[in-house]
């Protein structure tokens, strides 16, 4: 099976394929756009489009051929976009002048470039490194869109673009969209709801008070929810099934760092700790709906330095990552057997798996000043490939095909882009390297 990704050098943007279901990375030339000024691409999410962002334009790629360009002017200067998840619509973040501090919010149609509705509001410090999904995000299926206003979460029904006025929520902290459904969870000051938007129906409500700090994180079938909250005294996990209404707290403890859903299953697991010398504890669980408990526990991990787990799409592998301002451990795990396959070092900020759950994508972190690459590794550990520069804006898409086409160039041949390094290929043309800004926006996408 085909798979896809894309990288951006020097106004050409590239896209390779190569072959999912081999454990050799081996990247083909597929096709090359020849755009000038651009800051930024990303893959829409089934992969039939490349969103490219200019100054004061967005330049939209159809990757199939006959590979047609269409350029959108937008209103001022732009800041960030993203596709809905069906591709129907494009929303973007832009600022109006240099010199007007206001910031727009709009929702074009991906296929003409009309706007359908906007929102304006004054722009903050933070704005500038914001995603568009800090402030619109969209159900599953295009039918709705939730928009946070000040404070405050409303929805709107892309039938007329109208809000539905029975359904708004106040105070709100966080909100995400089930993956399956038109649910929605929302977090406030002092309560948690999910709630049926076509109907309108509550399906789930807590309250408690002294939390300060949210994330959701719903399971990829969208039956299970699980709220990360903290206070002053406090850090907890609250797990939460849609299909039972069960729902119970999986860690009360302090020492929480991180949490993460099986990539298409019912496990999960949660790391925890560190000890005096920093070494952490990781717990792998299943979900148990018949049980006392919504989850058990079925492997524990001691004596790693895990502070952010990485599962692979396919759900048989895991990167464990050390901490940040750490030596740069990179655990490769396989979960099926629960047996670490390799420990290597490569201080990195930007970790990513492909959609095969084969390759494993790192982009080196400024501190490492030994190793300033974007890194392809296997599953096992391996390296294989150094794409370019740490700067070089790289992106798996989900897109997939049986069949690439007779445009691709064997980059195992001849090629003036890349050079035989041992049994990897390095490019070799100079990339001009960009600000840490521009990173920072890049990885908003």
């Amino acid at each position: 099976m085909k798979r896809y990704y894309s990288i951006l050098d020097e106004g050409a943007v590239r896209i390779y394929t190569y072959d999912g279901d081999s454990d050799a990375f081996q990247p083909l030339l597929y096709h090359s756009f020849n755009l000038k000024n651009l800051k930024a691409i990303g893959w829409s999410p089934l992969g039939s489009y490349l969103l490219c962002l200019g100054e004061k334009e967005l330049c939209v790629l159809h990757t199939e051929p006959p590979f047609q360009e269409i350029v959108f002017p937008a209103g001022g200067l732009v800041g960030a976009a993203v596709f809905s998840p069906k591709e129907n619509y494009i929303s973007l973040l832009y600022w109006v002048s240099e010199n007007q501090p206001d910031v727009k919010l709009e929702v074009w149609e991906a296929k003409t470039g009309n706007i359908r509705i906007s929102f304006c509001g004054s722009s903050s410090p933070e704005t500038y490194f914001a995603s568009v999904k800090d402030y619109l995000k969209w159900d599953y299926n295009d039918n709705y869109f939730a928009v946070r206003v000040s404070s405050s979460v409303i929805i709107y029904e892309t039938k007329t673009f109208s809000p539905l006025k029975h359904l708004m929520f106040k105070q709100v902290q966080e909100f995400d969209w089930s993956p399956s459904a038109s649910i929605l969870a929302v977090f406030g000051n002092s309560y948690l709801k999910i709630v049926d938007i076509c109907s309108g129906k509550k399906l789930y409500g807590y309250s408690w008070e002294g939390v300060e700090g949210y994330k959701l994180l719903w399971q990829s079938a969208g039956e299970y929810l699980a709220c990360i909250c903290s206070g002053t005294n406090y850090k907890k996990i609250f797990l939460i099934s849609l299909k039972s209404g069960k729902a119970g707290f999986i860690s009360p403890r302090l020492d929480y760092i991180d949490f993460a859903w099986e990539g298409n299953g019912k496990q999960f697991a949660v790391t925890r700790g560190a000890n005096e010398v920093g070494q952490t504890t990781t717990n792998f669980y299943t979900i148990q709906e018949d049980g006392k408990y919504l989850r058990h526990r079925i492997k524990t991990l001691k004596g790693m330095i895990a502070h952010f787990l990485h599962w692979s799409p396919n759900g048989h592998y895991m990167v464990m990552q050390g901490p940040l301002n750490g030596s740069g451990e990179l655990y490769f795990y396989d979960i099926k057997n629960h047996q670490l396959l390799a420990l290597v070092y490569f201080i990195a900020m930007d970790l990513r798996w492909d959609g095969s759950g084969r390759f494993f994508l790192t982009r080196a972190s400024p501190k490492n000043i030994f190793e300033s690459v974007v890194r392809i590794w296997s599953s096992h550990g391996e390296k294989l490939i150094d794409v370019g520069s740490l700067y070089l804006p790289m992106f798996w898409s989900t897109k997939v095909s049986c069949d690439a086409g007779n445009s691709e160039i064997d980059l195992t041949k001849e090629s003036s882009s890349y050079t035989r390094d041992g049994e990897h290929f390095v490019e070799k043309r100079p990339i001009d390297d960009s600000t840490l800004a521009l990173l920072d926006k890049l990885r908003k996408l």
